[in-house]
Order: C-alpha cells, then sequence, then structure tokens
C-alpha cells in the first residue's frame, strides 16, 4: 500500500544551498534514498558532497514520520493518491530545485539566526 508523504530538502554545503521538497512512498522498499540522492546531485551538478547529506535527510524525515505513526503521534499528513505525475503549471515554483550560492555575509547571517533559534530552543 502507497504511504506517499512530502520531503523536504533544505541542505547547505559551505556557501551551495540547496532547497527541494519530493513525494516519498515511505513503504516502497524499492526506493532508495541513496539512488535518489546521487541522480538529484548529478542532475543539478552539485559537489558529491550533497550525496550523502541529501541521502540522509531523507532518511531522517522517513524516520521522523515512521516513529509518529508507529506512536500514533500527529505527525505529517500523507500526500494522498496521485494520478497525474504532470504537476499543473501554477505547482511548478513549488516543486523545482533551488541552488544557491551564499555570500559570506549570508553565510554568516544564516549562521547567526541558526545559533539564535539553538538557544531558545
Amino acid at each position: 500500500v502507497e504511504c506517499l508523504h512530502r520531503l523536504k530538502l533544505e541542505v547547505r554545503i559551505n556557501d551551495v544551498t540547496l532547497q527541494d521538497q519530493v513525494v516519498w512512498d515511505i513503504n516502497d522498499p524499492s526506493s532508495s534514498p541513496e539512488v535518489f540522492a546521487r541522480t538529484l546531485v548529478a542532475d543539478l551538478r552539485l559537489p558529491k558532497d550533497f550525496v550523502s547529506v541529501v541521502a540522509h535527510t531523507i532518511r531522517e524525515q522517513i524516520g521522523n514520520i515512521r516513529r509518529a505513526m508507529w506512536d500514533q503521534v500527529q505527525g505529517p499528513e500523507p500526500v494522498g493518491v496521485i494520478t497525474n505525475g504532470i504537476r499543473p503549471e501554477r505547482d511548478v515554483e513549488h516543486w523545482t530545485p533551488s541552488v544557491n550560492r551564499l555570500s559570506r555575509g549570508d553565510m554568516d547571517t544564516i549562521d547567526r539566526q541558526k545559533k539564535r533559534k539553538r538557544r531558545f530552543d
């Protein structure tokens, strides 16, 4: 039985950031986060360091969703049935990967925001 969930990818290595979201069937044992990550990184011409981080991010989210389901805790809602693999044009911007290079100032700002957030969490 399909169990489709939206996974968000927000990965930063040095000055390169990747943001994307994908729909993943967490019940499909043939879906490999490592194969997906290798393909995504190659398609976007990202440094190979991204492969393991993207795969880990996917595995971590799948694990969190499964734990929430197991513990019967309110987790993210499944996506539902997908009948068409082509998204409407109005949704394309939400389902297109974004890769950006950050300036030194941007990286410093993000690092400060993360430190501040950790203090209050």
